[in-house]
């Protein structure tokens, strides 16, 4: 396949999965990378050699870190900082338990941008998801009061905050609106679920892109402004991000299930880009460059 880039690209935003470890289950999630099963991931010496290299390529100002559950590495405060002092804008998704006071009081000033992931406000609806973890040996389920305290805490430190939501077969009909004009984040990114061959099935929670649109202008209607509900369709998604996975690799889903890349420490940041396909049209399309317009006065000083 030719590729959908050339050396000439500028790609703003590396969004790198740390890990594919999880303390949720949920049932869509295409973040277990089966094939890293027994094969080595990354240690915190060659993700920050990686950062290097990503700054040395000069194509990236923004690393978005990711998961599985990124704040389950115990190196995640040095990662983060240690990025930031590269010169990276950084941004990290979470599911939210272990995003604490403690945490943020350690890397608030490093972050640009705090994405939590909340697909329902519901506790029966997270529960037919799987977005649940175990607390000291219990089940916990997150609720409404679960996600205002998080988003509140994230706030406080004057984080700019992001929502992502995969719209399903089974929160379609949920109303955000009241909680997400209380928690003003400045992006509500909406997903169908994506499926990923030999990696997830969606079985049960598919929804069409019209659906997804629908969702999405309803909520506008509801008082959301347009500017911050960013619906974003399989088509849309495919392709438009430049993504590493827990082995240091490149990867893409254009074709429905991963292309990986050969290591970035073995080949290189240019060498093994040429091997993913990346469409920066589409990469435009969904505004990734939303974080360069963020109010300075809005961060942490």
């Amino acid at each position: 396949m030719k590729k959908a880039h050339n050396t000439a690209d500028k790609f703003l935003t590396v969004n790198f999965h740390l890990t594919k470890a999880c303390n949720m289950r949920c049932k869509y999630c295409h973040s277990q990378f089966h094939y890293t099963k027994g094969k080595k991931l990354v240690n915190l010496d060659e993700i920050l050699r990686i950062i290097d290299l990503l700054v040395a390529s000069e194509r990236f100002d923004r690393v978005n870190f990711v998961g599985g559950e990124p704040l389950l590495l115990k190196d995640i405060t040095k990662i983060i900082e240690y990025s930031y002092k590269s010169g990276l804008y950084v941004s990290i998704v979470t599911n939210g338990v272990f995003l604490t006071h403690n945490f943020l009081e350690k890397v608030a000033k490093n972050l640009r941008v705090i994405g939590i992931s909340i697909d329902s406000l519901n506790k029966w609806t997270n529960w037919q998801i799987g977005r649940y973890f175990k607390n000291n040996g219990k089940i916990t389920i997150p609720d409404k009061e679960f996600y205002l305290n998080k988003c509140q805490l994230v706030n406080r430190f004057r984080v700019p905050l992001k929502i992502n939501t995969v719209v399903s077969r089974v929160n379609i009909d949920e109303d955000f609106s009241e909680f997400i004009l209380n928690v003003r984040p400045i992006r509500w990114k909406l997903f169908q679920p994506l499926e990923i061959i030999g990696e997830n099935s969606i079985q049960g929670f598919e929804i069409t892109k019209q659906e997804l649109l629908n969702f999405a202008n309803r909520h506008i209607q509801y008082g959301i402004s347009e500017n911050i509900v960013v619906p974003e369709s399989n088509d849309i998604m495919r392709g438009s991000y430049v993504m590493i996975d827990p082995m240091g690799r490149f990867f893409d889903s254009v074709s429905g299930f991963y292309n990986l890349s050969e290591s970035i420490l073995k080949v290189g940041v240019e060498n093994a880009l040429q091997q993913i396909n990346f469409f920066q049209s589409r990469y435009l399309q969904r505004n990734g460059t939303y974080y360069q317009q963020i109010p300075l006065t809005m961060l942490t000083q």
